[in-house]
């Protein structure tokens, strides 16, 4: 029971609880993401001629801040040159694309921003951002699959033709 008086202080205090337990349940995500993706680490392929370490993997439920966070640990964990690809279907009918390219890759002209909003097209979405980092979004969760798939033969081919 709470006095009439008092409605208006209470109902503050319980939004900011919400607000507060919804933060940590996006910081406890992002972390299980982490875990999930160091052990995606090891599934690596070294394309040449570059000996550039790339990425290219379904990280199943997890959120865009999730997949944010993974795709920032795995590209610091295969150190430069490194690109790193993740994609997840979040739920809702979403998915969630993130590309993160080391200064290695971005200086043989591949960039994350281009690279990902030509893969989030065939999600039925869009996305961009910057040389190193871009995020996507699509409304196709049934098409991640074949568009994580051309993401892996777009990226090596970019890769494999820039010359020394």
């Amino acid at each position: 029971q709470v006095k009439a008086e008092d409605v208006n202080s209470r109902v503050e205090t319980i939004v900011e609880e919400l607000r507060t337990a919804r933060n940590e349940a996006s910081s406890l995500r992002s972390k299980i993401a982490v875990l999930k993706a160091a052990s995606l680490a090891s599934k690596a392929v070294l394309v040449e001629p570059h000996n550039v370490r790339i990425l290219v993997e379904n990280m199943g439920d997890v959120d865009a801040d999730g997949l944010k966070s993974a795709a920032e640990h795995l590209v610091g964990t295969l150190q430069d040159p490194a690109a790193v690809i993740l994609g997840s279907s979040p739920g809702d009918g979403k998915v969630s694309l993130v590309a993160a390219f080391s200064p290695g890759v971005v200086k043989l002209g591949v960039q994350a921003g281009k690279f990902v909003g030509g893969i989030a097209k065939l999600c039925g979405g869009g996305g961009g951002g910057k040389p190193n980092f871009a995020q996507a979004g699509g409304r196709k969760p049934e098409n991640l699959p074949d568009a994580l798939e051309k993401a892996r033969a777009e990226i090596v081919a970019a890769l494999s033709s820039k010359a020394s």
